[in-house]
């Protein structure tokens, strides 16, 4: 008789712990027909030996008050639609080999203040078709050793009034209003034709 009553106690105090178990997870865990939330004042950690696969038909957020970590031996990003990303801090993007970035469409980057993309070796840019750069105010291109411009048809320099354009026959163009020709040795010009000179009037020294 001590013996069943122990054992009817055991199993008393087994249930008492399952249904603590389960009001902590009614309290962490909310089930109802319109959806499932899960909250808790602590950390939460899913683990799975296989895959995890997160599906939404609707909208898909993730907030975290301080940082966010994702750790990945490969990560792909697939959406049918647009995608918006948006940080109100800083935001820090690292790779230990490569960063790719396709898009079917148009990719834009938009920043509040200044955009810098700095590499320790090589920086290319390809377009498929047109390219261009516009700036509000200045633009400054600085190498510190060589700078070389190429085009295969024509390439062509304006400001105001002046203008200089090569074509790929080999013709040179300079145009503007006052061209000042300043040398703090000497200057030659040499053809293979004949040098034309014509003006209203034409003075040496």
């Amino acid at each position: 008789m001590a013996e069943d009553d122990a054992a009817v106690l055991a199993l008393n105090r087994q249930i008492q712990s399952l249904a603590n178990r389960l009001a902590a997870l009614e309290a962490l865990l909310q089930v109802s027909p319109a959806g499932i939330s899960i909250q808790t004042s602590g950390n939460l950690t899913i683990a799975a030996g296989g895959h995890i696969q997160v599906t939404a038909d609707a909208n898909l957020g993730l907030t975290s008050g301080s940082n966010t970590s994702l750790t990945t031996g490969g990560l792909t990003v697939t959406t049918t639609s647009n995608a918006a990303f948006a940080v109100q801090a800083g935001y820090s993007l690292t790779a230990g080999q490569a960063v790719r970035v396709a898009s079917g469409g148009e990719i834009a980057i938009t920043p509040g203040t200044d955009l810098a993309v700095t590499a320790y070796r090589r920086v290319a840019l390809t377009s498929g078709t047109d390219a261009e750069i516009i700036a509000k105010k200045d633009i400054a291109i600085v190498a510190n050793n060589d700078l070389r411009l190429s085009a295969e048809d024509s390439l062509d320099a304006k400001a105001g009034l002046a203008e200089v354009s090569a074509k790929k026959d080999g013709t040179v163009a300079i145009k503007g209003k006052d061209i000042t020709l300043e040398g703090s040795g000497k200057i030659t010009v040499k053809a293979t034709g004949d040098v034309v000179l014509r003006g209203a009037k034409i003075r040496e020294n």
